[in-house]
């Protein structure tokens, strides 16, 4: 709501809407065209755009983010999902930066003396906090911030909690996934990245403003 102040052509919704929510909004405004740009992670939402889509006829277009998965991770860990992550970390000493967000936080308490090594990176809501105490994640291991970070953050973070893995997803540029690339490498921390899930088919960001243009006759 704040980057998309409403006016005579925006209107901002925040609440959470499973399909037939979405289905309902989308019968109300009667778009021309729905865009799913969310999270390359946020499938369950996705899926829910789509879907509510389908019932309303409505044309459905995935905005794709770029990746990021060549030379400026080239020396990452890169694994398939959470679990896998874990099972590599249990191997290893040295303290974790996580900054995959609080809903994947409890499996790093699986970790060994998770509560010396971990510090998490999680957004500056009450609930959240709540949780990631509940977890036994608090004083200096549990950072309140909301990003995305620029490389000289990451990079004073990465240097004075002394962190030797940083735990990301490949969330594209919009998720600040390149800033913690050159950071890491800076900090001379190892990457360890949680590779997207296999996307939809869909457009780039060029590309779709290029089909909407000549759809729309902008």
């Amino acid at each position: 709501e704040s980057l998309l102040p409403e006016s005579a052509y925006v209107t901002s919704e925040s609440r959470r809407m499973d399909t037939e929510q979405m289905s309902r909004w989308i019968k109300e405004y009667n778009p021309a065209f729905v865009v799913d740009a969310t999270h390359p992670y946020a499938r369950l939402v996705s899926d829910h755009v789509e879907e509510a889509c389908r019932k309303c006829q409505k044309p459905y277009l995935r905005l794709i983010r770029e990746t990021k998965k060549g030379t400026l991770a080239s020396g990452a860990i890169w694994v398939e999902n959470l679990e896998e992550a874990i099972r590599y970390l249990s191997d290893t000493e040295g303290n974790i930066l996580v900054t995959t967000g609080s809903k994947e936080l409890q499996a790093f308490t699986e970790l060994p003396n998770y509560q010396e090594r971990v510090f998490a990176r999680v957004l500056s809501l009450p609930s959240v906090v709540d949780k990631c105490q509940g977890l036994g994640f608090e004083g200096r291991h549990l950072i309140c911030m909301q990003g995305p970070f620029s490389v000289e953050m990451n990079l004073a973070m990465l240097k004075d909690f002394k962190i030797r893995f940083l735990v990301t997803k490949e969330a594209g540029a919009a998720g600040g996934f390149p800033e913690k690339c050159l950071a890491a490498e800076k900090a001379d921390a190892k990457l360890v990245v949680i590779g997207r899930p296999k996307d939809k088919k869909g457009l780039g960001e060029e590309e779709l403003y290029t089909y909407l243009k000549e759809e729309l006759g902008l």
